[in-house]
């Protein structure tokens, strides 16, 4: 896959995310602490979102049901390890490859509380 394509891909999960929220960009970027611009520029691909932000984001989503049910953990490791998001490379950063055990915990406890209402 070349740049251009892992781009699009990274646009893509963006905005196909965002869109099953139902959030607006003002209120996506409200819920997840973070400007307006901030979402406008992801999804222009103007720049991206660091581990801090993306941890909001894949939060937001979860919280309004943006990404499938079931399909969580899946959807939300596609947003951390895409690899135009994952751009530290520089030595001794941890490149981000899998979804942190932590955020796939709380997806799937937050998932399983759904369930359970």
């Amino acid at each position: 896959m070349d740049t251009l394509d892992q781009r699009e891909s990274c646009r893509g999960l963006f905005l196909h995310h965002r869109g099953r929220s139902g959030l607006i960009q003002r209120g996506f970027a409200a819920r997840a602490g973070v400007s307006h611009r901030s979402v406008q520029d992801w999804e222009a691909e103007v720049n991206y979102p660091n581990a801090e932000r993306l941890q909001a984001l894949i939060r937001v989503l979860l919280e309004s049901c943006g990404l499938t049910a079931g399909r969580e953990v899946s959807e939300a490791g596609e947003l951390w390890a895409d690899p135009v998001t994952a751009t530290d490379t520089s030595p001794g950063s941890s490149r981000r490859t899998s979804l942190p055990r932590w955020i796939a915990r709380g997806i799937r406890g937050a998932a399983g509380s759904a369930d359970r209402s």
